[in-house]
């Protein structure tokens, strides 16, 4: 069962600061804070040890050691 939920662990600070998506290519990058440092990141990345599994305009889904993590903008 995934566990979902709106807090980072107290360790990480995550915030979800929006999304740009290329029309053409439907490419989608998000702008994403951790601890304070800005990141442009695609999905599957894997940023200060976050792993980024999807991004949409409302909200970004990623992956903490075992832990999957919903971040609202």
């Amino acid at each position: 069962p995934q566990k979902t939920i709106t807090e980072a662990p107290k360790s990480l600070d995550i915030k979800y600061m929006g999304l740009v998506e290329n029309k053409t290519s439907g490419a989608a990058t998000g702008l994403i804070s951790i601890n304070g440092k800005s990141f442009l990141v695609k999905k599957g990345e894997k940023i200060e040890g976050v792993l980024i599994k999807s991004l949409s305009s409302e909200k970004l889904e990623v992956k903490i050691g075992k832990e999957n993590i919903t971040v609202v903008k």
